[in-house]
């Protein structure tokens, strides 16, 4: 028995309970070539011709429904990719153990504070802050601030029914009546002509008491110019996401019946705080291409658009980047002498003819 992927040089399989997910990396590199047929070869020292990449195929089957797209990533992209990889699973690393400990640590001390001396503390430690992301350019974004004097205001009551019972219908629906209020001053005729109609509607509906009290209570704290704001989200759990690689739609082979090319696009993100942090992202369909407008894809009539994703672990994804590199750099340190060789040979010819 033998293999059925010789040039694969990595493969990754989930397995859920109602998927199963892979991906597979396959090396498809080609030096350039003295001459060529359709096209202008790349210098011989570049050591790789445009269309030497690295092949992924993504597969979902569900259940015994199984579709797969395709892309490829150039292998000149590779060792910018190898290196992003890197500095973000070192910035998780550093922010997890110094920055983010020390962050939080600090704005939970103060976030109740209200003196002047949490002021020049806030601002101290933010000072201090930016210069460890010097230090540490790796380090997350991260920043503190005392609440405004807004929000002092508005905290006393901001767990009332003003504050936490939504609007179920009209033009402020799914609003609660002081983030109403604080989105437009105006809004509180709307809350006006909205109390009146859930009242005319009491009786039929009782539950409308709940959104009538919430109103009533925001117009009143509205009168006496103490509506406060909402309680606050916690924003410690807000994620950050970066791009490690995103490529616009290209086309490729094969074409369909009706002459349209295969397009492809996909992108790589990282989501600070996932378990599965790398998230790759593949469209495939097939579009014309009008090559009087310098090969323009025409996505406006593509078809059979079919998009397939998959969340990789930190060590998934810098296993699967390193191959690609180990694998670029094989085969240029094999090839070279050859290039090298060529790029001789060209250079005398054109000094030959120059004379």
């Amino acid at each position: 028995m033998k293999t059925q992927y010789p040039w694969q040089i990595n493969s990754i399989v989930h397995k859920s309970k109602t998927a199963i997910r892979t991906l597979g990396m396959e090396a498809n590199l080609f030096s350039p070539k003295e001459e060529d047929e359709f096209r202008e070869p790349s210098a011989p020292l570049e050591m790789h011709e445009n269309y030497s990449v690295f092949r992924g195929t993504l597969i979902l089957k569900e259940g015994e429904a199984k579709k797969y797209v395709r892309f490829n990533i150039p292998a000149k992209a590779v060792p910018y990719i190898y290196k992003k990889t890197d500095l973000l699973i070192q910035q998780n690393l550093l922010s997890e153990t110094l920055g983010t400990k020390i962050v939080k640590s600090i704005k939970s001390m103060i976030k109740e504070s209200t003196s002047s001396i949490s002021d020049i503390l806030v601002t101290a430690v933010n000072k201090l802050w930016e210069g460890m992301k010097i230090v540490c350019p790796g380090l997350a974004e991260a920043s503190i601030s005392l609440p405004t004097e807004k929000k002092k205001k508005g905290t006393k009551s901001t767990t009332g029914p003003a504050y936490t019972v939504t609007m179920r219908s009209g033009k402020l629906k799914g609003k609660t009546p002081i983030a109403a209020l604080n989105e437009d001053p105006k809004n509180y005729d709307l809350l006006v002509t909205q109390k009146e109609w859930l009242e005319k509607n009491l009786t039929s509906y009782p539950d409308n008491k709940t959104q009538i009290d919430a109103i009533v209570e925001a117009l009143e704290l509205f009168k006496a110019g103490d509506i406060g704001v909402e309680a606050e989200k916690d924003t410690d759990t807000e994620t950050a996401t970066y791009v490690v690689y995103e490529a616009p739609c290209k086309n490729i082979k094969p074409l369909d019946e009706e002459g349209r090319y295969t397009i492809y696009q996909v992108s790589v993100k990282y989501v600070v705080g996932n378990n599965l942090p790398f998230k790759i992202e593949v469209m495939n369909c097939y579009a014309p291409v009008d090559t009087k407008k310098g090969n323009e894809i025409v996505m406006s009539k593509a078809v059979n658009k079919k998009t397939i994703s998959m969340a990789l672990s930190e060590d998934e994804w810098y296993t699967l980047v390193d191959s690609m590199l180990t694998q670029k750099r094989m085969f240029e340190a094999m090839t070279y002498p050859e290039q090298l060789a060529l790029a001789e040979k060209i250079s005398k010819e054109a000094r030959a003819k120059a004379l």
